[in-house]
């Protein structure tokens, strides 16, 4: 089991933060893009089910920092 590295934890905290605006930015401008309703809600669905992923990555690596700071 390879030790944690803190700098690196913190760059995918980065990382992460930036890619949940990313979706955060596409369902902002999803309304403007006239797509069908089935492609809407499709397209939709998948930004919403990403920022759920997003999330729960996002505390995997809060928590593993967390850990670090207690060792």
């Amino acid at each position: 089991n390879k030790t944690m590295d803190r700098e690196a934890l913190n760059d995918v905290s980065y990382q992460i933060d930036e890619a949940t605006e990313a979706v955060r930015t596409v369902l902002g401008l999803l309304d403007d893009c006239g797509l069908v309703k089935y492609d809407y809600k499709l397209v939709k669905d998948g930004m919403l089910h990403c920022l759920q992923i997003l999330d729960i990555a996002f505390d995997v690596v809060d928590l593993a920092k967390d850990e670090r700071v207690k060792h």
